[in-house]
């Protein structure tokens, strides 16, 4: 198996083995009105460092039913457990392609900023690609530093020349007034991406 997924509901306890660190998905999906939601919420503080990857998600005002709000995020989560990739097809984040309004959205705030993913068709056969997609913006502190930005994917052309990407996949941090904070490129680690994000989150820890 490859991965696990509970709908309202949650992991409870057993075994698991040590090779679910390297190849096992897990997954609780739940509402945030149905009782089941704590146990949902559990399952990530249960599996943490056990498993490949745990997430939890509750979909707002749903009682004890199936999540559809994420649908479209399961199969995609499910994809990639399975090790499924295309260039450009991630839903790490809610990424938008107009960088102008991420810019203008984060200016008003006292400290903020985007990130932007940089791709390309050509991508598909660079295994540094892949692990960005489904491993490095999967990793928690990625997502905990760059949940808190504007998140803009565009595909290689002249607007992410401008921001001085030279190859993809490539990752682009702007500050809260669009200027370039860092620019990483080829193979991008969960440690250089989540240090350059923390530098405009609002957010620490």
């Amino acid at each position: 198996p490859c991965s696990a997924t509970w709908i309202a509901a949650g992991y409870n306890g057993g075994q698991v083995g040590k090779w679910a660190k390297k190849g096992f998905g897990a997954m609780a999906l739940a509402g945030t009105e149905d009782k089941n939601s704590t146990a949902a919420l559990k399952t990530v503080d249960l599996l943490k460092d056990k498993v490949r990857c745990v997430e939890a998600h509750l979909q707002k005002g749903l009682d004890h039913a199936w999540p559809h709000d994420y649908d479209a995020y399961l199969l995609w989560w499910t994809g990639v457990m399975e090790g499924r990739f295309e260039p450009g097809k991630d839903l790490n984040f809610t990424w938008t392609d107009d960088l102008a309004a991420a810019v203008a959205e984060q200016k008003p705030k006292k400290k903020g900023g985007v990130i932007v993913y940089a791709w390309s068709p050509d991508d598909a056969s660079k295994p540094e690609a892949k692990a960005l997609q489904n491993e490095v913006l999967m990793d928690p502190l990625v997502r905990f530093y760059g949940g808190q930005l504007g998140a803009v994917k565009l595909e290689s052309g002249d607007e992410t020349k401008k921001l001085g990407v030279t190859a993809t996949p490539a990752i682009v941090i702007l500050d809260k007034n669009g200027d370039v904070k860092k620019v990483l490129q080829g193979k991008i680690s969960e440690k250089a991406l989540a240090s350059a994000l923390r530098s405009v989150a609002p957010e620490s820890r």
